[in-house]
């Protein structure tokens, strides 16, 4: 509905005439869904907060209006942004640009808005009443294509109350615009249009020019009108009763169609070719294409087409003199015209006359039989009843074991089935536990992380660069959103945990003068967008490293990540290295403390580990010796994401 219209129209043929729907659905109803519902609700609070009348807001309600899809919902917002765009056109204070950028935003504001009272709510006077406010802004700024558009939306409405002279004058009007503007396509566009209007009012003669100049224009630009230009070409030369000509034309549109593999399309074609050729009296030539058109549309289950393709066939038999033909297909298309208005009541009655059908023939032949051979049955009639019992005693029974059979089948499947259920709750609940457990502990693991960076900025605060402090202050709280964020999910992509990393090693920094640097590497087994991994799993590593290996070294301090996969892309490894003092020297300075500390953030990162995967994730520590002395540690992080 919030596409650009372009005006079609067919004939009042009943085959062609059951193209105007699809291509109309086709060109009207193509919107395409842009982002996530969470970024409706970012452009929602960012309208929310810009309060100011201006371009901006105007582009993101237009974001809005494009990414909202529910009919109930955008056409609210397409009103408000008309409200906002009427105000500044009318007080030139408020224009930040030019004029003429403010007129095109309302321009498709109005489209919209009549295109939905159209086309949704059948409103076509409302529709055309905006349509003309269309017309007038795009003159106002003597804008071509605009009102060469708006003339074209006016014949739409129009047609679509099949008052075709109306329509006509403003086509006309489009083509004036059109060509003046010397753009092809778009006089190519109205040229069809024209050709298919006066193929409605019964001038064929009048639409042949317009569709075949209007054909050599799309064929330049390669444009997709090809195929509706040659089907009304068709309808043209077929109302001209030179049906040559026409079936010519059908056969380069079904050609079209084919390639693009337009079921619809190849089928209407089809059915077209054999109406043609019905009325050229080339009978078998178009019984093939409305065989073909009927296998298709049965194999497509498209009842309309089905209908439509017995109908064509009834009549082909008919004049090719095969009334046996001609009255199963008639048949056929009783039966299933009857279907749709009561299928089964239809089926049942069919059924039961066939049937019946059946038994009287049968006793026909049972009748001639009996009068030959009446001595003979006579004599065995009671051996017959014989078998006959027996035969239906046993025929009893084996119904009466089958039923059996069945009976504790069922039950059996009812049992299993009891027990699938009984599983799948127990499972429910345990992954229910598991994620329980999670969002507790990086609910723990909030206020440990928003504490330690606390003590960054507060250490600048007292006796560092304040101006800093007060700019790393607005990282933290960017970085504080995110990880509140995160923390509530699964999984997130790596390029959000390397962002989040990045945001929190700067806030880190302050606690050093220039000799902390840092170091975050992805191999290229690693698609930053495509792969994920848990949430707050490294962070805490990468604390620990600063934490207890490089706070209490002198010199150059530096810490490594690096993320990579094992060739089979079924766990991630992570790497967490520094040049720090080492866990040893770390344990000494720790146990000297007259206050204990167990590290929450590496039991954190354990226990995380444990409720994702148990065994199949790792954390593993090496201490980095060099020389007989330490010189850092390498933490390695394995997860498995099998």
């Amino acid at each position: 509905m919030k596409n650009e219209a372009t005006l079609t129209n067919t004939s009042e043929t009943s085959v062609y005439s059951m193209m105007r729907t699809p291509i109309m659905m086709l060109l009207l109803l193509t919107s395409i869904h842009l982002w996530s519902q969470n970024e409706k609700v970012v452009l929602q609070k960012k309208i929310k907060q810009h309060t100011k009348l201006d371009t901006l807001k105007c582009n993101l309600w237009a974001e809005l209006i494009e990414l909202e899809e529910d009919p109930a919902i955008w056409p609210k917002y397409n009103l408000e942004l008309k409200k906002i765009l009427l105000q500044i056109i009318a007080d030139q204070k408020l224009q930040q640009t030019s004029p003429e950028w403010y007129v095109r935003k309302l321009f498709t504001v109005l489209m919209y808005e009549a295109q939905d009272a159209k086309w949704q709510y059948g409103n076509n006077a409302k529709a055309i009443a905006l349509e003309f406010e269309m017309l007038k802004y795009a003159q106002s700024i003597d804008d071509a294509k605009m009102i060469c558009q708006s003339y074209i939306e006016i014949a739409a409405t129009y047609i679509g109350q099949k008052l075709y002279p109306e329509a006509q004058q403003y086509l006309e009007k489009a083509l004036v615009v059109a060509r003046k503007s010397k753009s092809e396509s778009e006089i190519a566009l109205v040229l069809n249009n024209l050709g298919q209007n006066y193929n409605d009012l019964l001038q064929p003669q009048k639409a042949i020019p317009l569709l075949h100049e209007s054909l050599q224009l799309a064929q330049k630009n390669k444009l997709k009108i090809c195929i509706n230009i040659q089907n009304n070409l068709g309808v043209a030369y077929y109302k001209l009763k030179r049906f040559d000509l026409a079936v010519d034309h059908y056969k380069q549109s079904l050609k079209i169609s084919q390639e693009l593999q337009n079921t619809s399309g190849i089928i209407i074609s089809y059915l077209n070719i054999a109406n043609s050729l019905r009325d050229n009296k080339q009978y078998t030539n178009a019984i093939e294409y409305a065989e073909q058109a009927l296998a298709l549309s049965q194999k497509i289950n498209r009842i309309p087409y089905v209908e439509a393709a017995y109908k064509m066939l009834t009549s082909l038999y008919e004049l090719s003199h095969q009334p046996q033909k001609a009255l199963d297909a008639f048949r056929a298309s009783t039966i299933l015209k009857d279907s749709i208005i009561n299928d089964e009541n239809k089926s049942a009655i069919l059924k039961t006359e066939f049937k019946y059908e059946n038994q009287k023939k049968e006793a026909q032949i049972k009748a001639l039989a009996q009068q030959k051979k009446i001595v003979e049955l006579e004599s065995k009639r009671q051996k017959t009843w014989l078998y006959v019992s027996l035969f239906a005693a046993f025929v009893l029974a084996l119904i009466g074991y089958l039923m059996f059979l069945r009976y504790k089948t069922k039950k059996q499947n009812e049992l299993l089935k009891v027990q699938l259920e009984e599983t799948q709750k127990t499972l429910e609940a345990e992954k229910k536990s598991v994620q329980s457990e999670l969002k507790a502990l990086r609910s723990q693991m909030n206020p440990h992380f928003i504490f330690n960076a606390l003590n960054s900025i507060q250490e600048q605060f007292m006796y560092g660069d304040r101006v800093l402090a007060n700019e790393q202050m607005g990282n933290f709280t960017t970085l504080t959103r995110q990880i509140l964020d995160i923390s509530r999910k699964k999984y997130i992509s790596m390029a959000t945990e390397v962002d989040v990393l990045t945001k929190y090693l700067e806030l880190e920094k302050m606690r050093f003068a220039d000799d902390f640097s840092y170091e975050i590497t992805l191999t290229d087994e690693v698609d930053e967008d495509y792969h994920q991994i848990p949430p707050m799993l490294v962070q805490p590593l990468v604390e620990n490293s600063i934490k207890h290996g490089l706070l209490h070294k002198s010199g150059p301090k530096k810490v490594t990540i690096c993320f990579d996969y094992d060739e089979a892309e079924n766990t991630l490894i992570c790497t967490v290295e520094d040049n720090g003092i080492g866990r040893e020297k770390a344990l000494a300075i720790k146990e000297s403390n007259t206050r204990t500390h167990q590290s929450f953030a590496t039991q954190a990162t354990e226990q995380t580990l444990e409720l994702l995967e148990g065994e199949k994730s790792t954390l593993h520590y090496d201490d980095l010796i060099q020389a007989g002395e330490s010189v850092g540690t390498r933490v390695t992080l394995k997860i498995s994401l099998a």
